[in-house]
């Protein structure tokens, strides 16, 4: 087993992904790699690979594994019309030399069994990527590098039968994952020097790095605050875990973060503010007590990821990491907008 492979298969059982989920979101990597809907460099891509899996190139025969007839052919086209809708057409193979039509994929599934993806927001997409995983995983019967190169035989096939649909599947099953499941995806393309650096990492801060990673560039003040916020709340002075902290529910995670006083060491750019409003963020109208801060804060996410952080809606252990990075990231960003915004809670 590769070190890259080893540390995906650590991550996976610290952040409490089931069996069937780890096994059915790594046949999906190896149907990215195989495809490359992002448009990866090349030798980037198959040195990945390679550290993903000893035996990628060439596929030996036996390196792939089995799966039900035909399931995961039903989930994928369900994916790909609650995704796409009539976009999402596969192929009717028809002719003289076919005694009836064939349809890629089997044709749409009698029984439905994913979640809509309702407007495509980070809750709906990320419940919708998790469940089809999962489900998935229950027809491939072995996990590690074999349920990936699963993934890379089975796409490399189908892709001759029916390259567009193929192609947006690929698609389908390597966009808009959330933080939580976002990071699987980062360890494939880093080396092993930050696979070591990152080792030590509680699921929440790799979860949160995956959160404000592609937002450093706009809002480096927001991203590098939430950073050393959550190290101050997860760690205790002599850098030793607080497992107190660590058992917040995502509930009593907004409540601790709506009452936090949060400090900035440099002044903030007028263009990191306009930004962050741009992006989905408010600055707070005058509050009057608890109730009003933390509201504002569940309000936020509730509109920009439909989150519901005060029900403690959670789907599944990778997911409350999520939540609890968008309850970090929004305190933050309420914070730099309105400096001591939640005063009427301090004073």
């Amino acid at each position: 087993m590769t070190t890259t492979m080893q540390a995906w298969l650590e991550d996976a059982k610290d952040f409490g992904m089931s069996d069937c989920l780890q096994k059915g979101f790594l046949f999906c990597l190896g149907i990215e790699a195989a495809i490359n809907p992002k448009g990866i460099d090349l030798e980037i891509l198959k040195t990945a690979a390679e550290r993903f899996s000893e035996c990628t190139f060439p596929v030996p025969d036996d390196a792939y594994c089995d799966f039900d007839e035909g399931e995961i052919e039903k989930l994928l086209y369900e994916a790909g019309k609650k995704s796409l809708g009539d976009e999402f057409s596969p192929r009717i193979i028809s002719g003289p030399r076919v005694n009836q039509e064939l349809h890629f994929l089997g044709g749409p599934p009698s029984v439905l069994q994913l979640p809509d993806v309702g407007g495509g927001m980070l809750c709906e997409w990320g419940r919708f990527l998790s469940k089809l995983y999962e489900e998935m995983g229950r027809h491939v019967t072995e996990n590690g590098e074999t349920a990936f190169l699963a993934g890379l035989v089975y796409a490399s096939a189908v892709y001759q039968i029916d390259k567009d649909t193929t192609r947006n599947l690929a698609v389908i099953l390597s966009t808009g994952r959330p933080p939580h499941l976002d990071w699987f995806s980062e360890i494939i393309y880093r080396d092993n020097e930050f696979i070591k650096a990152t080792r030590q990492h509680l699921p929440l801060q790799k979860t949160l790095h995956m959160l404000v990673g592609p937002g450093l560039e706009k809002f480096p003040c927001s991203t590098n605050a939430a950073i050393e916020l959550l190290e101050k709340i997860l760690f205790k002075d002599n850098g030793d875990p607080d497992e107190e902290a660590n058992t917040y529910s995502v509930k009593d995670f907004c409540l601790r973060l709506s009452f936090t006083s949060i400090h900035f060491g440099q002044k903030i750019p007028e263009e990191e503010k306009e930004a962050l409003i741009t992006s989905g963020y408010e600055e707070p109208p005058l509050l009057k007590d608890k109730e009003e801060c933390v509201n504002h804060i569940a309000g936020i996410i509730k509109k920009k990821f439909h989150y519901d952080v005060l029900a403690d809606d959670v789907s599944s252990g990778g997911e409350e990491h999520t939540q609890k990075s968008c309850i970090m990231l929004t305190a933050v960003a309420t914070s730099l907008l309105n400096p001591g915004w939640n005063k009427v809670v301090l004073s």
